[in-house]
């Protein structure tokens, strides 16, 4: 069977890097968020954390001209692509469930919270102001969604597009792990006795 891969998509204010990075550690895998930014960083010799801003604030990768965005979005799904065939992990955004839509034993989740609930959290772990924290979620929600529906063609909040969302406020966060990691574990076992028939 092909390594495990869960890709992680959110709305910002949802919890999902600290949901994203605990699930790995429970699951023994890695995580791949910043390292995943580092390692195409070194391949394309662009400092993407440097311009991250700018790509952000325009909605998809363009700082230098669509012709070199589209070559770093392929270089981006070259390296998702490489880390699926050599292990097990979970990959937060670059629209990896997309890139890896063939990949056989994957698993897509979208996380989602009420915009009060997401304000809440910014405010709380940045020390923003409730308007200051809506207009980052704002911005941050609009771009993601921008930068997905530029390089798949697919709404990045369509449900269908995932095999499980969850409201995070809902659950919380600790909860929503526990919620995925029983997914996770029957997806597996359901495979398995797939494979056995």
């Amino acid at each position: 069977m092909e390594n495990l891969i869960i890709t992680i998509n959110r709305e910002n204010g949802s919890g999902g890097r600290y949901i994203g990075e605990l699930l790995a550690e429970k699951l023994n895998i890695k995580c791949y968020n910043n390292e995943l930014l580092t390692e195409l960083s070194k391949q394309t010799k662009e400092k993407l954390e440097e311009n991250d801003d700018e790509i952000k604030e325009k909605g998809r990768m363009y700082f230098a001209g669509i012709e070199t965005n589209t070559k770093r979005f392929e270089t981006q799904s070259k390296i998702i692509k490489d880390i699926a065939k050599k292990e097990s992990c979970v990959i937060i955004g670059r629209c990896a469930d997309f890139i890896l839509k063939d990949h056989q034993n994957k698993i897509s989740i979208f996380l989602h919270a009420p915009l009060g609930s997401r304000i809440e959290r910014i405010t709380r772990r940045k020390g923003h102001t409730i308007v200051n924290a809506e207009k980052e979620i704002t911005k941050e929600d609009r771009a993601r969604a921008h930068y997905y529906n530029y390089y798949t063609g697919q709404n990045w909040t369509d449900i269908r597009n995932y095999d499980i969302t969850i409201d995070t406020s809902k659950t919380g966060l600790d909860g929503a792990v526990l919620i995925l990691e029983k997914y996770i574990k029957t997806r597996q076992e359901n495979n398995q006795k797939d494979i056995i028939k």
